[in-house]
């Protein structure tokens, strides 16, 4: 009646299914916080690479004192 050879039967493994991937998925807040620190990254990059003057000293005359502020207020 049954017959093994018409792959039927549990034990048949000739039509197994392929391995599947991770049994979890990343979940949608960890994709996205990469992207976004990805984005960063790359705006710092391209912030170091394009040159310029960048840093505190940026916002500073040579003498030290705020660029905004004039000379009377210094004294």
């Amino acid at each position: 009646m049954d017959n093994p050879t018409s792959g039927s039967h549990p034990s048949d493994t000739s039509s197994a299914r392929p391995p599947r991937g991770p049994a979890t998925k990343t979940p949608r807040w960890v994709k996205v916080f990469v992207a976004i620190a990805l984005v960063l990254v790359a705006f710092l990059v391209i912030g170091l690479l394009s040159g310029g003057e960048h840093g505190p000293g940026r916002h500073f005359s040579t003498e030290g004192a705020p660029s905004g502020m004039a000379e009377a207020d210094l004294r």
